[in-house]
């Protein structure tokens, strides 16, 4: 069974091992954060810090209140699964929220879509889609998704039909 980022992102090769393993790390301590657990910046390696920095920033910020993180989900009628980053309420209405430590790309719109659309059949809750960008100066940038639906059941379905992801050739609608 595919993941939503099986099914949306076209080319890994710009992920180095370094990117995966800071999205990894970044991902754990907000997690802990998120939990409710005891976090120091120090937890962090000293390049990275600025990353949390950013994420208490947006945190303290916004004020987000989670109900679900980190949460695997399997859409059985569509057939694909995928971990949400983070489920809550942010803006006073009911979002999907990805963390990315990177800039935004076009790939992000269809795997929000694809993250958000893992239970909408079964909640029928009609949710935003962020993302929030962390940056290794400290800063924190917010950018909502409204499109990417459509992009997504695209690559779900060629998916289906050839047994394996198809590369987009134009990616406008993103």
């Amino acid at each position: 069974m595919p993941s939503v980022t099986q099914l949306v992102v076209d080319d890994c090769a710009f992920w180095t091992e370094e990117a995966r393993a800071r999205g990894k790390a970044i991902h754990r301590f907000s997690q802990r954060v998120d939990l409710g657990e005891r976090v120091d910046l120090y937890d962090l390696p000293v390049s990275w810090r600025g990353y949390g920095r950013a994420l208490f920033d947006c945190y303290e910020t916004l004020r987000p209140r989670w109900t679900e993180v980190e949460v695997a989900r399997i859409n059985e009628d569509l057939g694909y699964g995928g971990r949400r980053d983070r489920v809550g309420v942010v803006f006073a209405c009911v979002c999907v929220v990805d963390l990315k430590t990177g800039d935004p790309d076009t790939w992000h719109a269809a795997q929000l879509a694809g993250y958000d659309l893992l239970d909408r059949f079964v909640t029928r809750v009609k949710r935003r889609r962020f993302a929030f960008y962390l940056a290794e100066s400290g800063a924190f940038k917010v950018r909502e998704y409204h499109d990417g639906q459509a992009e997504f059941l695209r690559r779900l379905s060629d998916y289906k039909r050839t047994g394996r992801r198809v590369t987009v050739e134009s990616t406008e609608e993103l």
